[in-house]
């Protein structure tokens, strides 16, 4: 398997979700990748789960603690090339304080309003 993705051209998103059967293609990958153990293969399926959402790149970060034993698995759907310049660049900044200036906006609203505004995103201007 190489290890950067081959590069196919993204569609818009919204010609994406407007496709009829955007959510349940993009489920049955979500759901293999629940279900699947072998290192390959997840990466095989979150490259597909990512180009399906209509991006060029994923990192997928996982740490579960169940009192027994520790997990962390991280999976990258990209050239290794663009991880290292997200870190180097600290990028990861921006897209923290992106999720802060979120949460903060959704715990101004009131309960029933966030709660559909997380079913129900805005579509980003």
């Amino acid at each position: 398997m190489p290890s950067s993705p081959v590069a196919c051209p993204l569609r818009p998103l919204r010609e994406l979700i407007a496709a009829p059967d955007y959510f349940a293609r993009v489920s049955e990958v979500v759901l293999r990748i629940e279900t699947t153990s072998d290192p390959a293969c997840l990466v095989e399926l979150l490259r597909e789960a990512t180009h399906l959402v209509g991006a060029d790149v994923a990192a997928f970060m996982s740490f579960i603690d169940d009192g027994e034993c520790e997990a962390f698995r991280y999976l990258l759907a990209c050239d290794p090339q663009w991880c290292v310049e997200y870190e180097r660049r600290a990028w990861y900044a921006a897209s923290l304080a992106s999720r802060r200036q979120l949460s903060k906006r959704r715990s101004l609203k009131s309960p029933a309003a966030s709660a559909a505004s997380i079913a129900h995103p805005a579509s980003p201007a």
